[in-house]
Parts: structure tokens; sequence; C-alpha cells
């Protein structure tokens, strides 16, 4: 089905215009091509004295993004997409990039994908920590801590109910077995995960970790491999400044999908006892970072961040969910990373 330019919401006539100021060019035209549209944005190709893409969200959520991406143009990185304007507009956030010519995989990719995908990421996060001045949102270790715990306070209020009550159902409508999610219609279960997330947050404290780049969605399908072999890692739009290793959260469930006869840790019931390719993926991403720790202190520290960061990205989306309208179904959502940081909880 054709996409449609969301009238509604966004003038096409003003969105040229805005394109016609912020490049200069005599004339702009389009949509060439309109990529998303959706009750909470568009993305869009127009043609101007170039082609450029032009991405505006809906959201209060992406107020943030023009920071992210000032900052990100900063770094000169030919890893980032190069942004032309961004700002927020009536309450919108409206952006404006310079195309990329590269390919975008989320099939077929290989563990030497996500493997150089990780060392981007640390390239990235090591300019990153370097500089002082932005205006990104920062999560300290202690910000994480309340975050989360005020997470799974409110998932308890809102959700433990139906957890009781519609486990079945909520396992057949997602990738949940009922006898866990029977785990979180128990009040100790939430109880035990507070005081969990406030050791492991204890920890993190202790140790000298600077605090760098969290893209919150980086997967195989927002990097794109360049004519030269280089990575450009996209759709920046929700990053913080917050713990490193969170970043690597979701290339390590891409590298899980390439070990497809082995299981998430190569043992049954050991959540942080990583397969090969998991373990690949961690090495190259660890050896690229710099920090002024150990590598066996940047390992157990990227351990217990990979615990907890299933509960902060749950949060974080939590969120979005929450602008969407889409809270009263969300049980089933948040379910399966809860879960996730509740078995590695248990296993540091």
């Amino acid at each position: 089905m054709k996409l449609k330019w969301n009238e509604e919401n966004v003038s096409l006539e003003e969105v040229r215009g805005w394109i016609q100021k912020a490049t200069n060019s005599p004339h702009v035209t389009g949509p060439t091509e309109i990529y998303r549209s959706n009750d909470w944005g568009i993305t869009a190709m127009f043609q101007g004295d170039q082609d450029y893409v032009c991405k505006i969200a809906f959201l209060p959520l992406f107020q943030t993004s023009p920071g992210i991406y000032t900052f990100l143009n900063s770094l000169e990185s030919p890893h980032v997409p190069h942004t032309v304007k961004a700002e927020n507009i009536n309450g919108q956030t409206w952006l404006l990039f310079t195309p990329f010519e590269g390919k975008v995989d989320n099939k077929t990719y290989t563990i030497n994908d996500i493997v150089k995908t990780a060392r981007t990421l640390a390239l990235l996060q090591n300019q990153a920590a370097q500089k002082d001045e932005h205006d990104i949102p920062v999560n300290s270790v202690e910000d994480v801590e309340a975050e989360c715990l005020h997470f799974i306070s409110e998932v308890q209020e809102r959700y433990q109910n139906e957890y009781k009550q519609n486990s079945q159902l909520i396992s057949k409508n997602m990738n949940v077995e009922q006898i866990e999610l029977e785990w979180l219609a128990q009040d100790e279960t939430y109880t035990y995960l507070k005081e969990r997330i406030k050791e492991a947050c204890r920890v993190l404290a202790q140790y000298p970790l600077p605090l760098s780049l969290y893209h919150l969605d980086l997967h195989i399908g927002n990097v794109a491999t360049l004519d030269n072999g280089e990575r450009l890692i996209f759709d920046w739009e929700e990053a913080v400044i917050t713990i490193p290793f969170f970043s690597i959260h979701k290339l390590l469930q891409n590298a899980k999908k390439t070990n497809l006869d082995r299981d998430e840790t190569g043992e049954t019931g050991e959540y942080l006892r990583w397969t090969e390719n998991e373990s690949l993926v961690i090495q190259a991403y660890l050896q690229a970072l710099n920090l002024p720790l150990s590598y066996e202190e940047a390992h157990k520290l990227l351990n217990i961040s990979m615990s907890i960061v299933p509960i902060f990205y749950a949060a974080m989306s939590f969120q979005f969910i929450k602008q969407v309208g889409w809270e009263n179904n969300a049980a089933g959502m948040l379910a399966e990373d809860i879960l996730l940081a509740f078995h590695r909880l248990k296993q540091i």
C-alpha cells in the first residue's frame, strides 16, 4: 500500500518552505518518496538543490532529538547521519538529513556484521565521552536506579492483577511462557527485582565508568553498510547519555540469533553464560571501548549492566507506549524484558 502524507498533522507546504530555507534551495519538491507515515511521525524524501530526508515526529517524547543530532554532528563522524537542520516546531520535532548510500540488512546479516557494528559503536562512544557540552538527557547510575525502581512499582500497580487473571491469554499472544507470567503475579518477584536492581547499581557506582551514548534501539536494522565497508548507525532520536554498555543490549540479541543451534546461554539456566557469537561481540566491543578499567573489570560491569538494561529499556519504552495510548494493553509488551532482567539478575 502506498503511503500518504499526513496533512492533518503537518502541512506539506510548510515543510517544503522549511526545507527550502534550511538548505538555501531555490525550489523544493516532493515528497518524492514516503518511507513511513503513521500516527506518531512521518519520514520522506524531498528534492531541493539535492535530495534530503525529512523526519517529523508528533510525540513529546522526541523533543530532545534536536539536541541529540546537534551533538552527533559535532563528532564529525562518518558513522552517523549528517544533520542539516533539527528543531522543535509547534510541539513537533522536525529533522532534516542528507541521504546516506548504504545497505540495510536485518534478515541475512552475519556475526561479522554485528561485530563491526559493536566496534563502530565503541568508537562513537569514545568520541562522545570526550565532549562535556551537550544538550542530551543524562542518566547517571543513580538516575538509572531510580527510573528502574519507579518503573517496577508502576508495573506492579498497573499490571500485577492482569498477570494473575490473564496469564494464559497473554502467553498465547506474546512470546512468553505462562509459568513465567505467573511469577509476575507474585509480590515476591517485584520485591526481589527492586533489591537486585539496587545491588547492581551500587556495584556500578563504585567504578569510574564514563557515561556515554545509549542509542536505545541499536539493532542491526538501524545500521547501514556503506560502500567502503564502514558502518553507519542511524535512528538516534531517543538517545541519552548513560551507562555505555547498555547500547549493545539488542546487538547481543541479534548475535544470539546467529547461534541457531544454541540457546541464549549455552547452558540451560545460565542467562549470563554468553553463546560463542555473543562473546565475540562483547570482546570486540570492550577491546574498542576506552575505559579506565581492566578488561576483566569491564566485562564484570558489562554483565551487571546487561542484567538491568532490559528494565531500563522497558521503562523508556513505556513512555512511548503511554504517549501513543497503548498502556491498557501493555502488560504483554513489557513482560519479556522484565523477565529477562529477572533471570539475569539471579545469575550475577
